[in-house]
């Protein structure tokens, strides 16, 4: 695991810095730059390439939990090539690509229970990734599709992609944008990416870099707060959130995160305050940004602080929700069972934090917590009988 509080530190006091990193060519000539395995900042392998001859014959990226995130196959000249799956963590296909020598043929997104995508701004999203995608097979090298591409692979979450877009695009422009605007905006992409590899302070990097070159907008400092509160530097994180503010004072992802930071420092009654207003301002956020994939999601903070301030019943009704709609949150179970667990409620409380375990709890946040509280409340549990929950009915995980 990186040291991460003092290389960010350092990236914050000198961010523009030399730095070089391996730039890969176009997609049909890239393979023998790229390395093997890349890792998640815990150390979990993220991608794993497979070479034949030299060439990139295919590449699987993974969860930080260590399950499959997605697969693809490349021709001989190195293009994707047939069959290019993502997956949801617990094994269901949540996207389906068909490739012909690196012209996709057809996409098809599917929910997490199987069920095809029918949400319409994701559909619109998809059907400009269509448009983009069908542009491209006519002008592989249009710099503007690219960036869109680009741009719209970072929003639907397909990391992996966009960075391919990024690296081909950089390999034939020659790092030559045609204005200000064109790199501040690759360099914000690139942010965004490689925080969702863990890479922060290139991550940190790329953000600040942007934002020295005309005006930062708040989006960019959230991120940087977002970063910040990851590796648990919470003055920090306040710090770029208020210039977020600054930037946009009615920005609700700020309200967001500073309900987690409020909540990690256990000022209970400002982290409600913050999350209440995130939540009634739900209608400015973008139901699939990449914020939207984080498991502490606003209904799972608001449970827990539910539970904190007296409210344990409506605690467990936000939650018992959460994993209805999302069976694979671990963030939810563990905070469910910290309810059980307040409550003298043993048995439940085991159940939850083993849900949460199996579901990769401690590898997706670098923390062995869920340990200590298996270890004292799954022993607990064989000391106590589980009868009814205080408001008469009986518990259901």
């Amino acid at each position: 695991m990186i040291n991460s509080m003092s290389r960010l530190l350092s990236v914050l006091t000198i961010f523009i810095f030399t730095y070089s990193i391996s730039k890969a060519q176009s997609p049909k000539k890239y393979q023998e730059k790229l390395p093997e395995k890349e890792f998640y900042y815990n150390s979990q392998l993220r991608v794993h390439r497979f070479f034949e001859d030299g060439r990139l014959k295919k590449y699987k990226t993974f969860y930080k939990s260590g399950k499959i995130a997605s697969e693809h196959i490349f021709s001989k000249e190195g293009w994707h090539d047939g069959e290019g799956k993502a997956y949801y963590e617990n094994g269901n296909l949540k996207t389906l690509w068909k490739y012909q020598k690196g012209n996709i043929l057809k996409r098809i997104d599917y929910q997490l229970n199987g069920e095809l995508v029918s949400d319409p701004i994701i559909i619109q999203k998809l059907n400009n990734l269509k448009i983009i995608n069908r542009e491209l097979q006519y002008n592989r090298k249009d710099l503007n599709l690219l960036y869109a591409r680009a741009n719209s692979r970072v929003k639907l979450g397909n990391m992996q992609l966009a960075y391919e877009d990024i690296q081909f695009l950089e390999s034939i422009n020659k790092n030559k944008y045609p204005n200000v605007n064109a790199l501040k905006f690759i360099l914000f992409l690139k942010g965004a990416i490689f925080s969702n590899f863990t890479e922060y302070d290139k991550a940190v990097h790329y953000y600040l870099e942007s934002a020295n070159l005309r005006n930062p907008e708040s989006a960019l400092y959230n991120n940087v707060g977002n970063i910040f509160f990851k590796i648990k530097e919470y003055r920090l994180a306040l710090k770029y959130l208020n210039k977020a503010l600054k930037q946009n004072p009615t920005n609700p992802f700020v309200d967001v995160l500073k309900a987690l930071i409020y909540t990690e420092k256990g000022n209970y009654d400002i982290a409600y305050a913050h999350v209440d207003t995130a939540i009634q301002n739900r209608k400015w956020i973008d139901p699939y940004t990449i914020g939207k994939k984080e498991e502490r999601t606003m209904e799972v903070n608001r449970g827990f602080l539910y539970h904190k301030l007296g409210y344990s019943q409506k605690g467990l009704r936000e939650l018992r929700l959460v994993i209805r709609d999302n069976p694979l949150n671990s963030y939810a179970y563990k905070n469910l069972g910290i309810i059980y667990a307040d409550q003298g409620q043993y048995e439940y409380a085991c159940k939850s934090f083993q849900k949460s375990k199996d579901l990769g709890f401690n590898l997706k946040n670098d923390s062995k917590e869920l340990d200590k509280l298996i270890n004292h409340y799954c022993k607990k549990k064989q000391e106590t009988t589980i009868g009814s929950t205080s408001d008469g009915y009986k518990t259901e995980l």
